[in-house]
């Protein structure tokens, strides 16, 4: 199950390094300015916003562009001034709460071909087991299983 989440973090990482470095740098050595409207009939269309916008975002890229390794040193720097800070001041994640849980779902499992009074004995010592421990306000067991819920060893449910 580690995998998973290792593989969506390669993934999303490589793909913010693409589109934060590599394409606005090919895009600044390769891309050349031309205008779209061969009219000029710029007021109807709002290409001076674009323009001004693109301008400004031109203007970074090409000091970005003219010095790689200082920009690749701010990006780690920036990087881990937010793991930092989150490691330090954010409440982190809980995977395990300090609250006692509702509700538990019991699975029993046995190996054999078992009769139906050697399954109701197996579930009666385990409801037995059960019920010595603290907290515990009801139970709910049953031999057998549904269909969609059976496994090869399993004999009974609960919760």
């Amino acid at each position: 199950m580690r995998f998973l989440p290792l593989a969506v973090f390669i993934v999303l990482i490589a793909s913010l390094i693409y589109a934060m470095i590599i394409v606005p740098v090919l895009g600044s050595v390769l891309g050349q300015r031309s205008s779209a409207l061969s009219g000029g009939d710029t007021d109807k269309t709002g290409e001076y916003l674009f323009d001004s916008i693109a301008e400004k975002y031109s203007k970074w890229v090409r000091i970005f562009a003219k010095r790689p390794f200082e920009t690749i040193i701010a990006f780690f720097v920036i990087l881990s001034l937010i793991v930092i800070s989150y490691s330090r001041f954010g409440n982190g994640t809980m995977y395990f709460s300090k609250i006692d849980p509702v509700a538990a779902e019991v699975s029993i499992r046995a190996r054999g071909n078992l009769s139906s009074l050697e399954t109701k004995s197996i579930i009666e010592r385990v409801e037995s087991k059960l019920l010595e421990i603290n907290g515990i306000e009801s139970l709910f067991l049953r031999t057998g299983t549904e269909w969609f819920l059976s496994g090869g060893d399993v004999v009974g449910r609960g919760f």
